[in-house]
């Protein structure tokens, strides 16, 4: 702490800790003062209980369902409160009442189990890349509404459950209309210098400022340089910028307490005029706030009162529309990751400071124009406690209170990436990631994927699924939900086998609820492809391989419901420190980058943040529990800052002195990091504990992997059951600390077979021999009382290659020739017939075989080798299966007869062959019809861009070779 005689620090130290404890919703509410919001709390209490007995809110209202083990029944065909969601986007409102049940009728035959409707209103939207079309209707006007109750409807009727994104933008929080003053704010400061004698005041408020609070008025004697004369308004805080552009442009990169040091403050706030002491240099620092410029849409986030008044204007309403639907078949409300304007002040920010940090923020405001208080040191600790109260004032009166409102009104809520999706100091640089996703019903990510099948090409670097899993196992939460397969590349370039790679990664990581990014809305006048949102891999009904996505949607559904069962099983805790944070990336084998603790292989891990770790935390027969309905071997510490709360050190020494074996990596810290608590203190308990703690390299060895295997895995316990996730490629061994033999559970097919080998080890594991294939997943079972349908399936045997010539049809009116026969098979982009190289759509590939007497009864199927992208395969005009993902094979037993049989294999591509052909035609030639920009010769822009007549075409068919193959 700096010096008392710096006259403005409270001698009451802060009642809660540095992470700011989170409260139940009613002290939250006594705690902010919302009193308004508190009646409509406590009015509608029982309508709360009656509601969320009927919500659909998530599994964890149904904890029997999702604690029993695993059914053979829901196994091979998922229910539908497991099954992946999708966005649904509404282009600028474009959508009509066809177009909503076409749409709809299309997401329950392909097996979604409900959808996310988000209208979009001119997100990134790049004339290089796309436009959208003019809007049909404003949001939330009556035809809106009209047609959102149509789909709630609609949804209703097909058994589809709802959520529904509470703004007209991504990543902002708004409306169509204006909210005056509930549009963001900033802290503003001006600084004028003080003459001799007395001088006057102005409150003059600045003339192009609409909206204008004062805050408080200063003067200040510092060491620095006199200010110069005819000082205009600057934004305080972290930096200082310039109020002249619309958008705050920065006009000063120096640090916020690196200018001035504060010899004496002077409180002169509602002074008129004020006379200077002789002597010094002297300054008159006034602060005020004022809205954003260029956000008059946008809801101050800030400010619980302006989030109550949208989240009234638009649920309110739709409460309305809905009637009985409301809470049934829409039963969450969304907001998306936070890229928009980011407040530095509110009318409650001061109270809400003084509630998080501990003390009065007013004498402190002149660090945030630049003046040093008590010392650099001390500066930089009000600092950080105002980074920290924003972000934790983000949180309670924007997530927080949203979850609130809706749970009032018997729905849900989630984010898309919780909130810390920036991570930088003006922004989320003190937040605690864990936290902000722990006031989601169903804590949702993201990840994005490459646009070519395998190698590289099949991930990219976006992907944040960790942490969001990782919240839901401390806090108790049975979803964790991720926005799936998004990217900006060439659109209509993914397909199925392709987005199958990073799914698996991502159950492996943990989740458990895809909702597929997107399906957008097109009517029929935007023609084929249609209009599209600017990102995502699209799965509407104008794709190309939209028939054929239906068994990978029951692939996603067959792993969700096992991945829903129980609760997973970690290792390890590990405590990082005040604000853990991981973004982009798997994190598998350490918490964070710098970390210098390494998770072995076969371990897993939760991070534990002060919330869990200070109100929930307990030792439980020597393991660590947070009530979440799973535990933990031991806690390691392994600080990604020098400066923690001192509160959790002291908790983290009681938990050891329990019983808990608690292991440190790394250095003790130094201190705290903010003036609520004494640093002094924090290094002292750090010293402590780290020269009394294990080391992690002794919590591991005294520990068994629950597999040790070369695949990724995830590990679940339910009803007696333990349940492995693996995915990989090839043959390898998986080692289980488990006893008894597994079932394996293919989610490709639905089946349950005994594994190819298992043999017990000398250490009293089960060794198992997996054969994955290529980029394969299965589940293995322990002590589900569930019995195998039968053995593994056997290794391939060619019984003969279908290489005589074959006849193909391909799909009218995208240039093709109706017929083409092709003597060997080779991919359509390097045909000589300028039709079928630039062919997008479906084919069918027609020939025959002979099957020999003896053959007839036994376990036959298609392998089709090499089909870019996905095939139907028919057998004696009987539909076989659909091959869509390695080893792109077909089971044909029951179809297959004695002597000659017909065999016709319908194969799709993409749309990107025929788009790059109708780069090079003028408009009127073209035989797609799409809001993406094409242009004729070498693509110039690389980024979001549209398609280019040169650019390279994708592999398109049925390559081969085709093969009749026995497994028995």
């Amino acid at each position: 702490m700096p010096p008392e005689s710096a006259n403005i620090f409270l001698k009451k130290p802060c009642k809660k800790n540095s992470s700011f404890a989170r409260l139940t919703e009613l002290e939250r509410q006594l705690k902010f003062g919302q009193m308004k919001f508190l009646t409509i709390f406590l009015a509608a209490a029982a309508a709360v209980l009656a509601a969320c007995s009927t919500a659909n809110l998530s599994e964890a209202d149904n904890p029997q369902a999702a604690d029993s083990g695993p059914s053979a029944a829901e196994f091979k065909n998922p229910p539908d409160t497991v099954r992946p969601w999708c966005y649904w986007w509404w282009v600028n409102g474009n959508v009509d009442r066809d177009t909503i049940s076409k749409d709809l009728a299309g997401m329950k035959k392909l097996g979604f189990g409900g959808f996310l409707l988000f209208d979009a209103r001119g997100y990134w939207e790049d004339s290089r890349h796309l436009f959208y079309p003019k809007p049909k209707c404003e949001f939330m006007d009556e035809t809106w509404r009209e047609n959102f109750a149509f789909a709630m409807k609609e949804a209703s009727r097909l058994g589809l459950e709802a959520s529904a994104n509470l703004s007209n933008c991504a990543g902002r929080f708004k409306g169509p209309w204006k909210v005056g003053a509930d549009a963001p704010k900033r802290l503003i400061c001006k600084i004028s210098p003080l003459g001799k004698g007395k001088v006057k005041l102005s409150s003059e408020k600045p003339a192009d400022r609409k909206y204008f609070w004062d805050v408080a008025r200063f003067a200040v004697r510092h060491d620095g340089q006199k200010f110069p004369e005819g000082g205009g308004w600057l934004n305080a805080g972290d930096g200082l910028y310039s109020m002249e552009a619309t958008s705050g442009k920065r006009t000063d990169n120096a640090g916020v307490t690196g200018r001035r040091n504060a010899i004496e403050i002077v409180d002169i706030s509602g002074a008129k005029e004020w006379e200077a002491p002789n002597g010094g240099q002297w300054a008159d620092v006034r602060f005020a706030y004022t809205t954003f410029d260029g956000h008059d849409y946008d809801v101050d986030v800030l400010d619980p009162d302006a989030v109550a008044r949208h989240y009234g204007r638009m649920a309110g309403e739709l409460k309305k529309d809905l009637g009985g639907l409301f809470g049934k078949t829409l039963t969450h409300f969304y907001t998306m990751s936070w890229e928009g304007a980011v407040p530095t002040w509110s009318p409650n920010f001061a109270a809400d400071f003084k509630k998080f940090a501990g003390y009065d923020i007013k004498k402190w405001l002149p660090v945030l124009a630049g003046f040093r208080i008590g010392g650099k040191e001390a500066s930089d600790k009000f600092m950080t406690d105002f980074r920290r109260a924003r972000n934790e004032t983000f949180r309670a009166n924007y997530y927080e209170n949203l979850a609130a409102r809706a749970h009032a009104d018997g729905l849900g809520w989630h984010s898309e990436s919780g909130g810390p999706w920036i991570r930088t100091a003006p922004v989320f640089g003190e937040a605690d990631q864990l936290e902000f996703l722990s006031d989601n019903d169903m804590p949702q990510g993201e990840f994005w994927v490459g646009t070519q099948f395998g190698g590289e090409k099949g991930r990219c670097g976006r992907y944040l699924v960790k942490p969001i899993a990782n919240t839901a196992n401390i806090y108790g939460k049975d979803r964790v939900a991720v926005e799936a397969f998004t990217h900006m590349n060439r659109h209509w370039s993914s397909y199925p086998a392709l987005l199958k790679i990073t799914a698996d990664s991502a159950f492996a990581d943990g989740a458990n609820m895809i909702i597929w990014h997107t399906y957008t809305a097109s009517p029929e006048k935007f023609g084929k492809p249609g209009i599209e949102y600017f990102a995502g891999t699209h799965i509407n009904g104008n794709v190309t391989w939209h028939n054929m996505a239906a068994p990978f949607i029951e692939y996603l559904a067959r792993c969700q419901y096992m991945l829903t069962r129980g609760k997973s099983v970690s290792d390890v805790c590990v405590y990082t420190g005040d604000t853990p944070y991981q973004h982009w990336g798997e994190w598998k084998d350490k918490p964070f980058k710098n970390s210098r603790l390494k998770i072995p292989a076969g371990f897993s891990y939760d991070i534990a943040n002060n919330d869990v770790l200070l109100n929930r935390a307990k030792v439980e027969n020597g393991r660590l529990d947070f009530g979440a309905g799973k535990t933990y071997s031991a806690l390691i510490v392994d600080l990604e800052s020098p400066l923690v709360s001192a509160k959790a050190l002291e908790k983290i020494l009681e938990l050891k002195k329990a019983g808990l074996p608690v292991a440190a990596a790394g250095n003790p810290p130094a201190g705290c990091a903010g003036l609520g608590e004494n640093s002094d203190k924090a290094a002292k308990l750090g010293r402590e504990l780290f020269a009394s703690a294990k080391s992690p390299e002794e919590i591991f060895a005294s520990l068994k992997p629950a597999v040790d295997t070369k695949f990724a895995f995830a590990h679940r316990r339910a009803g007696g059951a333990d349940i492995y996730f693996l995915t990989g490629s090839g043959i390898g061994k998986a080692v289980f600390a488990n006893s008894g033999i597994p079932t394996i559970w293919n989610p490709l097919d639905g089946s349950i077979t005994e594994p190819k080998s298992a043999k017990k080890t000398a250490d009293g594991r089960v060794e198992v021999e997996l054969d994955l294939g290529e980029r394969g997943a299965v589940f293995a079972v322990f002590g589900s009382g569930v019995k195998p349908d039968g053995k593994a399936p056997c290794k391939a045997r060619e019984i003969a290659e279908i290489a005589t010539p074959w006849e193909v049809e391909f799909e009218r009116g995208m240039g093709a020739p109706e017929k083409a026969v092709f003597e060997k098979l080779a991919p359509w982009n390097e045909s000589s017939d300028k039709g079928i190289k630039y062919f997008s759509g479906t084919a069918a590939y027609k020939n025959s075989f002979e099957l020999p007497k003896g053959l007839v009864g036994k376990k036959l199927s298609i392998g089709l080798g090499k089909v870019r992208v996905a095939a139907q395969v028919f057998v004696n005009g009987q539909y076989c299966g659909t091959a869509w993902a390695p080893p792109f094979e077909v089971d044909i037993s029951k179809a297959a007869k004695e002597g000659k049989n017909s065999l016709e294999i319908k194969v799709a591509n993409t749309w990107e062959n025929r788009l790059i052909g109708d780069a090079a035609l003028p408009e009127g030639q073209r035989f797609t019809k799409s809001n993406m920009r094409l242009y004729k010769g070498k693509r110039t822009n690389t980024v979001y861009s549209g398609f280019a007549s040169e650019e390279k075409l994708s592999e398109s068919g049925l390559l081969g070779p085709v093969k009749l193959i026995r497994r028995d």
